[in-house]
């Protein structure tokens, strides 16, 4: 209560400029808090939050993740490292001061990070992509139960009732594709809500929508409600790469994935894993799984013939033993030291003293 009241009292509301095309913009700034409270500057090395009545940021909401980049002006340099909206109508940079300080009425020059833009621009859309694939493959029961969108990767919960088979994943993989292939222009429109459920766009989990709604289709294969930024054709998402399936809780299964350079480096760590095993059994990765069978059957054979030759081994011993016992008052008694046996081989001799004892009972 006491955060939001300090936002409150920031009296400003932020007019948010292009965001899905703007990613640099000019303001003074209108507000600075440091430890949620208000403040007059931030200087070098303090960590605060920085309140702008326009901004090209993109504030985190529907999954996506808020934008990062710099807020500069007048030798100061502010590192945003995230972008929220505490409130309804508020934006807030957070950051630190890597140089100079901010003062309120400071004019400063924002600029979004590109690289992560671009990122979650393509994972967003991939998203979506993912979405319909699912519901294509799976069934119409698949729902979002959750998403995360952010520059490097993108995570996806939804509603489907056992862990999905491997052929279940490529085609869900080859449908995204196909998609990336068409690089099929996105269409985006702002309607009223009513109208765009009636086309049949679908909402995603938890939002909370107004009247007028914005809609992202993927003509022919996709349409969302959704506020997030998105690739302008599917063909920018470049690589997709499905990375793990799991179940989160039942009745909720959750896929992460990755684009791009990402997706890329991804298939490179698990090919060059394949690799330097290949090696390691001096075979080509091609040939891999078939070198690896025949080389556990070896292993299996090889320890049965240890097995055997540890069972001869020690029945010859148990032979050598009985022949050292002596007879006192009639009675056949045999004082030795062995060796202490794995727990596997002294259970199938039933431990060498048993042996032994019944040994010398048959011999008297």
């Amino acid at each position: 209560e006491d955060g939001i009241r300090d936002y409150k009292v920031t009296g400003v509301q932020t007019c948010a400029l292009p965001i899905y095309t703007a990613l640099t913009g000019e303001a003074a700034v209108a507000a600075l808090l440091s430890g949620g409270a208000r403040v007059g500057v931030l200087t070098a090395g303090q960590e605060g939050e920085v309140v702008l009545p326009e901004t090209p940021f993109y504030a985190e909401s529907g999954g996506q993740v808020g934008d990062t980049g710099l807020l500069l002006g007048n030798g100061a340099r502010f590192v945003v490292t995230d972008t929220v909206t505490p409130i309804h109508g508020l934006v807030v940079h957070k950051g630190h001061v890597e140089a100079g300080e901010l003062e309120i009425g400071q004019a400063v020059r924002a600029e979004v990070d590109r690289g992560g833009r671009a990122g979650s621009r393509r994972n967003h859309t991939a998203t979506h992509l993912l979405h319909a694939a699912l519901r294509r493959v799976l069934g119409d029961h698949v729902m979002q139960k959750g998403s995360l969108v952010a520059p490097n990767r993108l995570r996806f919960d939804f509603s489907h009732f056992a862990a999905m088979t491997r052929d279940e994943l490529r085609q869900v993989e080859d449908l995204v594709y196909e998609q990336v292939l068409a690089d099929t222009h996105l269409d985006t429109r702002v309607l009223p809500i009513d109208a765009a459920r009636a086309e049949g766009a679908i909402a995603f989990f938890g939002e909370k929508y107004g009247e007028m709604v914005r809609v992202v289709r993927v003509p022919g294969f996709s349409m969302e409600f959704c506020g997030g930024t998105h690739a302008g054709s599917t063909g920018e998402i470049g690589l997709f790469r499905i990375v793990s399936e799991q179940g989160i809780s039942a009745g909720v299964r959750r896929i992460e994935a990755q684009t791009g350079l990402g997706a890329l480096a991804h298939v490179r760590e698990v090919a060059s894993i394949a690799e330097t095993a290949a090696a390691a059994l001096k075979t080509r990765p091609s040939e891999l799984v078939d070198t690896i069978g025949r080389t556990q059957d070896e292993i299996k054979a090889l320890r049965k013939e240890i097995a055997d030759s540890k069972r001869k081994s020690a029945l010859s011993e148990v032979d050598d033993l009985v022949r050292t016992a002596r007879e006192v008052n009639g009675v056949k008694v045999l004082v030795a030291r062995t060796e202490q046996r794995s727990e596997e081989h002294t259970s199938e001799l039933q431990s060498p003293c048993n042996l032994v004892c019944r040994l010398l009972l048959e011999k008297k």
